[in-house]
């Protein structure tokens, strides 16, 4: 369930957001996101004791986002509002929006193991071409996986795990002895 309070942010900054700037948009929530990794950056941007004059001029060093200009602005307005911590939600129903309009489905990528950037990219592609229309996908590890991936998108499963593979052949095993 997505924080109703995230969702109008994000909200607000895709309807302000010209369909020739998602990209651009997406590429500054990408870094914005990065950066929010960095130890000390979140406390900094959230802290009451540091003024919003400091926390401003900091932000102006750290960001440069000049294909997506009011970018800075919106992340200004959700700092100065002390909502630092709703950031990465805002992001991802921000992508979300993005992706709808663009009709790009979304999904999730489950392996056994993390991916690397080309392999998810490749996935993502293969499934691409076989559904018929752009797909975008998260990654999550899911230690259960024996090997293989699965993927779901809107709900459907696409299974290509060892596991399911062993199933399969079980069932055939066991079809074929009768």
């Amino acid at each position: 369930m997505e924080n109703e309070l995230a969702s109008n942010y994000a909200l607000a900054l895709f309807e302000l957001t010209k369909p020739n700037e998602y990209q651009a948009y997406l590429s500054a929530w990408e870094l914005a996101l990065s950066s929010l990794k960095e130890e000390g950056w979140i406390p900094f941007l959230a802290s009451y004791s540091i003024s919003s004059n400091e926390k401003y001029e900091a932000m102006d060093k750290v960001y440069s986002f000049p294909k997506a200009k009011e970018f800075l602005n919106f992340l200004k307005v959700v700092v100065s509002h002390h909502r630092v911590e709703l950031l990465p939600e805002i992001g991802q129903i921000y992508r979300s929006k993005v992706n709808d309009a663009l009709g790009i489905k979304e999904g999730v990528l489950f392996s056994a193991t993390a991916l690397e950037e080309g392999e998810v990219k490749k996935i993502e592609e293969s499934i691409s071409k076989k559904l018929g229309y752009q797909v975008y996908l998260r990654t999550k590890v899911d230690h259960t996986l024996l090997g293989g991936v699965k993927v779901n998108i809107d709900g459907k499963v696409y299974d290509g795990t060892l596991r399911s593979r062993l199933q399969e052949l079980k069932r055939s095993l066991k079809g074929g002895s009768r």
